[in-house]
């Protein structure tokens, strides 16, 4: 019978965890996200973000919400509880920090940033009118 050890599957435990501090409650996550965590987040309404701008509080709501329950899969079943009403808690137009806390969240459990920094050249620049052709094995 065939069968396949596919054993590069890490156990989530094992990596250190990260901690995060939101309206002075402390919380502990796992070190990344699991792959369904993130079908999740990737399955969650893109926000609209004229429409929030605007200030459309249902899509506000919705962004934030999608938002709220990815954080909680991502801490350690003792704070889970203590998400959940801290978020009970925070005044509804403090979606800001709650905004911060994923970004930061996915940025130390992928060691990449969200955003391009301010500083990068967006990309590869193409050749200019300084750039020389030269035809394959002609010398100049």
């Amino acid at each position: 019978m065939p069968h396949a050890d596919f054993s590069a599957v890490r156990v989530r435990a094992l990596a250190e965890p990260i901690t995060f501090s939101l309206a002075g409650v402390r919380f502990t996550a796992m070190d990344r996200p699991s792959l369904g965590d993130v079908f999740e987040l990737m399955d969650a309404p893109d926000p609209d973000f004229a429409k929030i701008l605007e200030g459309d509080e249902a899509t506000l709501g919705r962004s934030c919400r999608a938002l709220a329950d990815f954080v909680r899969r991502l801490l350690v079943p003792d704070d889970k509880a203590r998400w959940d009403r801290l978020l009970y808690e925070l005044p509804n137009d403090q979606a800001g920090p709650l905004i911060e806390v994923a970004q930061w969240l996915v940025e130390n459990m992928t060691g990449f940033p969200t955003t391009p920094p301010a500083s990068s050249s967006g990309g590869r620049q193409r050749g200019g009118p300084s750039s020389k052709r030269s035809a394959a094995g002609t010398r100049t």
